[in-house]
């Protein structure tokens, strides 16, 4: 059973709770009205993050939410609980219940649907990565496949999606194309190109560049 340790846990949770809220998806407990003291003297009550198919090597973002350790616990044991972001197949459809959106199962059309719902999630991915990550830059080469492992899209959008943020006319990434925008080892990584991006916050960020 593989579990999220250090800063991948920390920016998973970080997501999850701009994306989802910062609740529990099941019971809505606040995770912002409780301390770390009371989290620590409640252990029911932490933070968990939820395989909806409970499959633990499965990290795509429709398969992860927020639990507080209770209902985590409840849906462990109950066969017959639905998330709030399962997926509903049909013949030819499929419905994500969570954003209320109908997509054909095969062809471009699906593709083509399925990579523009899949933009600003996996931008919101990565401007979160990149500003918790702070003095770890976060390598280009990690940062495609942490968006095409959690976001659901293949390697070649979430690249797309990079080099888009990081154009040299107006990227919230600077341009990684450059020889100094490399870490020790040659590697091109991602950094702000406004250095007080690092003092701002995700949500100010989102929407600085809208991405809310």
């Amino acid at each position: 059973m593989r579990r999220f340790t250090g800063l991948t846990r920390k920016i998973i949770i970080g997501f999850l709770m701009e994306m989802d809220g910062h609740i529990c998806q099941l019971c809505s407990l606040n995770f912002d009205a409780l301390t770390e003291q009371e989290r620590e003297k409640d252990p029911k009550r932490r933070i968990t993050i939820h395989h909806v198919n409970n499959n633990k090597n499965d990290h795509r973002y429709d398969n992860l939410e927020l639990l507080c350790n209770s209902c985590n616990s409840k849906k462990r044991h109950s066969i017959n609980n639905r998330s709030l972001k399962e997926h509903h197949t049909g013949s030819n459809q499929t419905v994500c219940v969570k954003n209320n959106i109908v997509l054909p199962t095969e062809g471009d059309s699906y593709s083509a649907k399925k990579n523009d719902l899949c933009e600003k999630p996996s931008q919101k991915w990565l401007v979160k990565m990149v500003y918790d990550a702070k003095d770890i830059p976060i390598t280009v080469k990690n940062a495609m496949n942490g968006v095409s492992n959690f976001i659901g899209c293949s390697p070649v959008t979430a690249r797309r999606y990079i080099d888009k943020m990081s154009n040299p006319i107006n990227g919230i990434f600077q341009d990684f194309s450059v020889g100094d925008v490399r870490n020790d080892r040659g590697d091109p990584i991602l950094i702000f190109t406004d250095i007080t991006d690092y003092q701002s916050t995700p949500q100010k960020l989102f929407k600085k560049y809208g991405i809310e």
